[in-house]
């Protein structure tokens, strides 16, 4: 069993915890709990069922309570947003949300809880590695939810930073490099440098400023706030990797802040990641 595996399963009441550890799925990617429905593992974007009694409400509070040390109120600005992170592990939530203005300001009651697993990369990307040293791209990861995005981006880092090449690592959730005071789980190369717990922006100013990266690396980024750091990365000759939701370049392209990024030569080529059955595919393309 891996250590975010176990780490994962720790947070489960145990009697839910020994359905999944019996369960043949040697990899999972998420553990679905959904009240009144019995526990799933998700394996290659398929649900497997355990088999286990019916989730309760009592259930998602008691791994709400575990995750944050039986302080929710602590992570209260966290949960507005709809997950929090325990120990590099993202948990996301649903159910009944209480609003003031418009905004979600917490949930009165959960019904659903995703907690999603890093997992080691399977697969081969020194070729798109190479590519990407050689031709210094600025290069933006794409995939639906759940498709392997952060897995991609870490092995990426890894691959790269291995070549002889800084590479600064903003990982504000602590879900790129995921560790303890121990170090990371996964192999970070040789010459990776990483902030975590900090905001994108501010993260990606003092990497500039103290780190001298030939790469800037960071994950999911979506505000007008993130993007502008991205320009700002790009501005001082500094090249960027990251990643973002969506199917392909052409989707990405459709989205008025991916496409601005596009249209201003920041993004020069996608690493597009689709499926052949439950086998991930990468494809690097220029962006044209």
């Amino acid at each position: 069993m891996t250590d975010l595996r176990r780490t994962a399963f720790e947070v489960l009441p145990e009697h839910i915890r020994a359905y999944c550890e019996k369960s043949p799925v040697e990899y999972p990617e998420e553990i679905r709990l959904r009240t009144g429905s019995s526990v799933k593992l998700v394996s290659g974007g398929a649900e497997r069922d355990t088999h286990s009694p019916a989730v309760t409400a009592e259930d998602l509070s008691r791994i709400l309570e575990i995750a944050t040390c039986a302080s929710l109120h602590s992570a209260a600005d966290s949960l507005k947003n709809g997950f929090i992170t325990y120990k590099g592990i993202r948990i996301g939530t649903c159910g009944e949300a209480v609003t003031r203005n418009g905004e979600i300001y917490a949930f009165s009651r959960y019904t659903s809880l995703n907690i999603r697993i890093p997992n080691p990369f399977i697969g081969d990307l020194r070729k798109e590695a190479e590519e990407i040293c050689a031709l210094r791209a600025n290069t933006l990861i794409v995939s639906p939810p759940g498709g392997g995005k952060t897995t991609a981006l870490r092995e990426l880092i890894r691959l790269i930073s291995d070549e002889g090449y800084r590479v600064s690592v903003v990982d504000d959730r602590g879900e790129i490099f995921p560790g303890s005071e121990q170090g990371s789980t996964f192999a970070q190369g040789r010459c990776t440098d990483v902030i975590s717990g900090a905001d994108k922006e501010s993260a990606c100013l003092i990497m500039l400023r103290t780190m001298s990266p030939r790469f800037i690396a960071l994950d999911e980024i979506s505000r007008r706030q993130e993007m502008n750091a991205v320009r700002e990365i790009c501005g001082c000759g500094v090249n960027i990797i990251s990643t973002a939701h969506g199917a392909n370049a052409e989707e990405m392209r459709k989205r008025k802040g991916y496409g601005e990024l596009f249209d201003e030569g920041i993004f020069t080529y996608v690493l597009e990641i689709g499926a052949d059955g439950e086998k991930r595919t990468y494809r690097l393309r220029k962006i044209c």
